[in-house]
């Protein structure tokens, strides 16, 4: 049976973690918000999705991004976000009086790197493939259980969301294979055939990018936000 002193000590860490928690619901509303409008900003800049829902059954458009200038653009979508998440953590870091390189900050890079380490090598291994297209589905399941790799000291939400996009990754995966397989640049179809099951591919890629890592981010930091007054009493009362 634990002493007197162990079960202080006990107190002060899951109080610790309370707080913590709260506090990072907040600063990741803010980054969530960041990451949700580039995703969406960044399917419009490879094209007008929504011309493209209501012509789904037509022609094919001419131009289209290549799985390269695919691939390339979420890079720096992906860059962006996690510039914004960390310009937000240091802020947060700043106002506590706390360092910016943490403990905590390493325990959850810690947490994150092995599916995005996945997540990386697959893009790469379908990028030389000139599939860049399938590795969407790839990036939205690595990226849910990222978030659950962080369930030990990440409030709820953030773990409802991780689930979300574990789930919804792969209910799409099978739609995004079908799709790869039409596409065959080395089969007798004429080249409208060709051509347009693979901009299918790209639209089917761009909906999920949209609809993940836009909506659900924006969903996401809408139910949280609300939060962020309770955090800051929080970390002044720490």
């Amino acid at each position: 049976m634990p002493n007197r002193s162990e079960a202080e000590e006990h107190l002060r860490v899951i109080r610790s973690l309370m707080e913590k928690a709260t506090i990072y619901r907040a600063i990741s509303a803010e980054a969530a918000l960041v990451g949700g409008l580039l995703a969406i900003a960044g399917s419009f800049v490879q094209g007008n999705w929504i011309s493209g829902l209501l012509n789904w059954h037509r022609q094919a458009p001419s131009l289209f991004p290549s799985t390269p200038i695919f691939a390339s653009t979420w890079v720096v979508i992906l860059v962006g976000a996690a510039t914004a998440n960390l310009w937000v953590i240091r802020q947060a870091a700043l106002r506590r009086s706390e360092t910016f390189i943490s403990s905590g900050m390493k325990l959850a890079l810690f947490s994150l790197f092995p599916a995005f380490l996945v997540a990386g090598m697959i893009t790469l291994e379908l990028l030389l493939a000139s599939s860049a297209y399938l590795a969407v589905p790839v990036w939205v399941v690595c990226y849910g259980m990222g978030l659950l790799a962080t369930r030990h000291f990440a409030p709820r939400s953030l773990i409802y969301l991780g689930w979300s996009f574990v789930l919804c990754g792969l209910a799409l995966l099978p739609l995004h294979w079908s799709l790869h397989w039409l596409y065959d640049p080395n089969s007798p179809a004429n080249i409208e055939t060709v051509t347009h099951a693979d901009w299918s591919a790209f639209f089917v890629a761009q909906m999920t990018m949209a609809l993940t890592f836009g909506a659900f981010h924006l969903i996401y930091a809408a139910c949280t936000w609300p939060r962020k007054s309770t955090a800051s009493e929080t970390a002044g009362e720490g």
